[in-house]
């Protein structure tokens, strides 16, 4: 019985026992008729599916998107059949497609075309390609410095940012800086529930009820599930929680940043670097702040997170008239720098009070950097030259 998924008898539209995808059936064998389907719309695109896969079996058949994600990772099709009147948040039909065979590569996808009734043919994904649609496959990108102080969480809003405009709305910015978070407090979003209302639900919770515990930052489109009100709760979340909550987070949205606290001995920072698919370490060109990111980057090192996880190098607050340049920088910590953002206290001190990151100012210094610097992180993302409309050159590769 090992692969099996037990569930009720087969009807349409319910979830039937089945193997696993390409592997062997109890019967004895899977002939090339035997392919599972799961649907995502409309009843009548069922009755589609089935006429275009005679003798497929269905598995599942869904409305929502959000739930047919879910579904997609829990039963493994073979095939997925998509209505185009299903209507993803904040995306298109076409970009939540690519997104899901990205997520999915092993599993075909295919959009039903527009029409009614069982004779539609078949309309493979490549004919969606006109869209242009840049997707990314799940990221989950942890924001983190080895010491207090140095912009960190001002980098990772202007990132998240960013990024949600690129994704529409696609995007979640985690706190889980417990004991001092103040993502809420920068983003003007103080009214909204924080992470210690998920935790009596985690245990039965779905993706798709995420957003019942997320504010959404309205000039971004960003997610944000944000830290605790008070401090003395902040001993309530407990590392299997973060790995839950990163883990649900990743599968509804797919592009999850985190903010961390400093503390590299702290569970809930090695929880995050252990889930991290991208580490960016935030530094100034304070002495200080230089020594404290050199012994964090030895010990990262050593413990084989540098060969596992990318690990990219931010400078914020930089200064011309610093003893420290970047390329002295880069020389002393032995990294390569992924990107640096100009000193311009008075335009992040004014960001901070209108809630309004300084990546929504397109002719603004710091916010073109951050657009560059997302570039780099995240290659396929719109960045500064579609943002602003201006034919900037873009620099790619990680390092």
């Amino acid at each position: 019985m090992r692969g099996l998924l037990l569930s009720a008898p087969k009807k349409p539209g319910t979830l039937v026992a089945r193997g696993r995808a390409g592997g062997p059936r109890e019967d004895g064998g899977r002939g090339p008729q035997e392919q599972t389907l799961l649907v995502v719309g409309e009843p009548e695109a069922e009755f589609s599916a089935r006429a275009m896969f005679p003798g497929a079996e269905v598995v599942a058949s869904v409305k929502e998107t959000a739930l047919a994600e879910y579904m997609v990772g829990r039963v493994r099709p073979d095939v997925v059949v998509v209505d185009p009147s299903v209507t993803p948040r904040g995306e298109t039909v076409e970009q939540w497609v690519g997104r899901l065979q990205v997520s999915f590569p092993g599993i075909e996808v295919i959009i039903l075309p527009a029409g009614e009734g069982p004779g539609r043919e078949r309309q493979p994904l490549a004919a969606c390609a006109a869209a242009e649609t840049r997707v990314i496959g799940q990221e989950t990108i942890a924001v983190w410095s080895p010491k207090g102080g140095v912009g960190k969480t001002f980098v990772a809003i202007n990132l998240a940012c960013a990024s949600a405009i690129s994704t529409r709305g696609n995007t979640c910015l985690l706190d889980l800086d417990l004991h001092s978070g103040d993502v809420a407090c920068n983003l003007d979003l103080l009214d909204g529930p924080s992470i210690i209302d998920i935790l009596s639900n985690l245990s039965d919770m779905r993706p798709e009820t995420m957003e019942r515990f997320t504010v959404v930052h309205p000039s971004s489109g960003l997610q944000v599930l944000a830290a605790p009100k008070r401090p003395e709760l902040s001993d309530l979340v407990e590392s299997q929680h973060v790995r839950a909550i990163l883990s649900l987070a990743r599968r509804r949205w797919g592009l999850v940043y985190v903010d961390t606290p400093p503390d590299i001995t702290s569970e809930v920072v090695g929880e995050c670097i252990d889930q991290a698919s991208k580490i960016v370490m935030v530094v100034t060109q304070d002495v200080a702040a230089l020594r404290q990111a050199k012994m964090a980057l030895d010990i990262l090192k050593r413990i084989g997170v540098g060969q596992k996880e990318a690990l990219a190098v931010v400078v914020n607050r930089v200064s011309h008239q610093s003893l420290f340049p970047v390329s002295r920088i880069e020389e002393y910590l032995e990294v390569e720098v992924l990107g640096s953002i100009p000193d311009d206290r008075k335009s992040a001190e004014k960001a901070g009070m209108d809630g309004k990151p300084v990546v929504l100012y397109s002719r603004n210094e710091a916010s073109q950097a951050f657009w560059e610097i997302l570039g780099r992180l995240i290659p396929g993302l719109v960045t500064s030259r579609e943002f602003s409309g201006e034919k900037k050159k873009r620099r790619f590769g990680f390092w």
